[in-house]
C-alpha cells in the first residue's frame, strides 16, 4: 500500500524537508499525471504519514480528475490541519461545485490556515453560488487578519460578478 510508512527511513530532501518513502512517492507520482490518480487517492485516504497525505492532495488537484473530488472532500475532515488545508487548496483547482457545501463547512475549522484556504477555494469553484455569501460575511470578523482579507476579497469578487444575492 502506498501510504504505509512503517519503516520510517527518514532522509532530508534538498529543501531541508524531512521525507519518507510515501512523501517521496507522492512527489514522484506527480510527474506521471492522470495515471497516478488512483494511487494518490489511496495515499490520501489511507496513508499513515500526514505530510505525505498533505502532498498527495495538491497533486490530485493538479490532475483535475473528478475521481479525486470525493477523497479531497473527505480530507477536509482529516485529523491533521495540514491535510485539511491541502485538501481545500486542491479543491480550489478542481473547480467542482459539488465541493461548495463541504468548503462552506470548512470555513468553521479551528485552524485559520484551513479557513483561509477554504475561503480562497470558494472563489474558484462557486463564486456565483449565493450560499457562500453569508458564511464569508461571518469570516469578516475572524480572529485572523489573513482570513478576514481573503473573505473580503472573495466577497468583492462576488459583488463585481453581479451576484443578485450579495446584500
Amino acid at each position: 500500500m502506498l501510504g504505509d510508512d512503517r519503516n520510517y527511513l527518514t532522509s532530508t530532501s534538498m529543501f531541508g524537508q524531512a521525507t519518507t518513502p510515501s512523501s517521496e512517492a507522492a512527489v514522484a507520482l506527480e510527474r506521471k499525471g492522470k495515471e497516478t490518480v488512483l494511487p494518490l487517492i489511496e495515499l490520501l485516504e489511507h496513508g499513515t504519514n500526514s505530510w505525505a497525505r498533505s502532498k498527495a492532495a495538491p497533486i490530485l488537484g493538479h490532475t483535475k480528475d473528478p475521481r479525486a473530488v470525493p477523497s479531497l472532500i473527505a480530507a477536509l475532515r482529516d485529523q491533521d490541519w495540514i491535510v485539511r488545508r491541502s485538501a481545500a487548496s486542491a479543491l480550489c483547482e478542481m473547480h467542482d461545485s459539488i465541493a461548495t457545501e463541504p468548503l462552506i463547512e470548512t470555513l468553521k475549522d479551528s485552524n485559520s490556515a484551513v479557513r483561509f484556504e477554504a475561503a480562497a477555494a470558494l472563489r474558484y469553484c462557486c463564486i456565483n453560488d449565493p450560499r457562500i455569501i453569508g458564511p464569508l460575511k461571518t469570516l469578516l470578523n475572524d480572529e485572523s487578519c489573513n482570513v478576514r482579507m481573503v473573505a473580503a476579497s472573495v466577497l468583492g469578487e462576488v459583488k463585481s460578478k453581479g451576484n443578485k444575492n450579495n446584500n
